[in-house]
């Protein structure tokens, strides 16, 4: 007869890194029930099971944080520690979600560094499978990073791990940072020809001769990051070896980038670009020969000194394929910029900063700026950062939204939305309530919340909506809010619903939402999860 296991621990949820599981459903269809009732259908697996019940409902008498004593009992027994385990069980018995959730904290190093003495071939396989990356049609890959940790870790990771596993390792991160010469003792062992599934290579602050060799010896690094304030005294020559010479390298991740890297009659098959700085005729430059990118970022673009620029900056017949545009212009003429958008003919995805100390930009000629850049007929969802926007920079770009169907606020929406509704919008809102079919208004602060007259008004006059979000004040606020977006906007099938941070009044629970879907007469069938981090919750109708 098989001998059952008992754990000295009960888990309510259990991760596994490689799968996508089914969700947990069918629990909210449950009426709700006392501690010890609930607790039957387990009792039998459970040591001394009526006393930690008993022991758990005494010490939760007065719970706070708005629990009730059941709900505050529940979670007293789950970290209740069983007073016998049982007396067969072995490390290596524990099923294999534990051994996902235990260590999930860790960093690989640290995992193995841990369980280095322990000669189970168990264990060894669920620990590599643990931070492994599948591959179709092939073995799994390691993830590996020797960043930030101790001395001691590094030196077991390149003795013991490195050795065991180079042949399965998919990502690298090597570090002069936080542990000083990393970099040279690692070149020193081991040469990054021998890492045949490498993909991914992150260098921070490497010296030029470790650069050197590190670049000549890649054969199948797809992407690279490097990270060092010194790169433009490195070697031009072997910098250029990553956009050139039939490198492997289709992603690449930099610091600065100057002129010089760019090889002239040369061609690259570079497919994305992340500067951290550069120039505006080095950006250029990088448009005229880097023809297959199909993702561009710069962090901070500056003007060159002395810019002449010619009516057409770009090479004639020019075509490019970048798909995803990000870009924040420091002090840089808004004209200069101009000439340049018409040649992005296929861009999906547009992010535009200024940075200005000269001239101050308002949202009305922000909105031009805009409007002159893109076309505006082909976008689809209009993202507003910042404290910067108000009505102006709406009225300037919706009117050439014409197939808009999302809008997301990220700040100052509690004074853009009640100006929405004021005298003079008119227009405005009614072009919004005819094309939007999602609404989002996300929190970023106290000031980021909207009062339930202001949910009433979206609910009249965005009847079409098919997702919602936003935070509330109040949970008073938040109770009316759920009848009204149920009865008025008939095509919404989600919507997600906050108290703002430092609200003391209420905590979202389950219960609280049972009672209000009954007390409205609300019989739609929905599913629901309470996100306890941000105090808000999700409804799928």
């Amino acid at each position: 007869m098989t001998e059952s296991i008992i754990f000295d621990r009960f888990f309510d949820a259990a991760k596994d890194l490689d799968q996508a599981l089914t969700h947990i459903e069918g629990y909210e269809k449950y009426r709700l029930v006392s501690l010890t009732e609930a607790i039957v259908p387990i009792i039998s697996l459970l040591y001394n099971a009526d006393s930690m019940v008993e022991i758990a409902e005494r010490n939760s008498r007065e719970p706070t944080d708005g629990l009730t004593s059941d709900e505050s009992g529940a979670i007293h027994l789950y970290r209740m520690q069983c007073l016998k385990p049982h007396p067969k069980m072995k490390l290596e018995d524990l099923p294999g979600e534990l051994w996902f959730l235990i260590p999930s904290y860790l960093l690989p190093v640290e995992v193995f560094y841990a369980f280095s003495d322990v000669n189970n071939k168990r264990i060894r396989s669920i620990l590599t499978e643990m931070y492994s990356i599948r591959k179709k049609n092939g073995p799994s890959l390691l993830k590996i990073s020797l960043v930030d940790i101790p001395l001691f870790l590094y030196q077991f990771a390149i003795l013991h791990v490195i050795s065991l596993y180079y042949n399965e390792i998919h990502s690298l991160t090597l570090s002069n940072e936080q542990t000083p010469y990393q970099i040279k003792d690692f070149l020193q062992k081991y040469s990054f020809k021998d890492f045949k599934y490498l993909k991914f290579l992150r260098l921070i602050k490497p010296s030029s001769n470790e650069f050197n060799i590190i670049i000549n010896d890649l054969c199948n690094v797809e992407t690279l990051d490097i990270q060092s304030e010194d790169i433009n005294s490195f070697d031009i020559n072997t910098v250029q070896k990553i956009f050139y010479s039939e490198s492997s390298i289709i992603h690449c991740y930099l610091s600065e980038f100057q002129e010089e890297f760019i090889l002239n009659n040369s061609y690259s098959s570079m497919k994305e670009l992340v500067i951290n700085s550069c120039d505006y005729l080095c950006f250029v430059n990088i448009l005229n020969h880097f023809c297959s990118l199909e993702k561009l970022a710069i962090n901070t673009l500056l003007m060159s000194s002395n810019v002449i620029l010619g009516s057409n900056p770009l090479k004639e017949n020019s075509i490019l394929l970048i798909k995803y545009l990000k870009i924040c212009a420091h002090s840089i003429p808004f004209d200069y910029l101009q000439r340049l958008f018409p040649y992005f003919e296929n861009i999906q995805i547009f992010s535009l900063s200024f940075v200005s100390d000269e001239e101050n930009v308002s949202p009305t000629l922000f909105g031009k700026y805009i409007k002159k850049t893109i076309n505006l007929k082909y976008t689809k969802h209009l993202t507003l950062h910042d404290e910067f926007h108000n009505m102006a920079t709406l009225h300037k770009l919706i009117p050439g939204l014409l197939n808009i169907t999302k809008l997301t606020i990220t700040s100052n929406h509690c004074i853009l939305i009640k100006q929405l509704f004021q005298p003079g919008c008119e227009h405005l809102l009614s072009l919004l309530s005819a094309r939007l079919l999602h609404f989002n208004l996300l929190y970023s602060g106290a000031d980021d919340v909207i009062s339930c007259e202001t949910v009433q008004d979206i609910c009249y006059k965005f009847r079409y909506l098919k997702s919602f979000s936003a935070f509330l004040a109040h949970f008073e606020d938040f109770s009316k809010s759920i009848p009204l977006f149920i009865y008025h906007m008939k095509s919404l099938q989600y919507f997600h619903i906050g108290l703002k941070d430092g609200n003391n009044e209420k905590k979202i629970c389950p219960q609280d939402m049972y009672e209000c879907f009954q007390r409205h007469n609300i019989s739609y069938e929905f599913k629901l999860h309470i996100d306890t981090c941000t105090n808000s919750i999700h409804i799928w109708l």
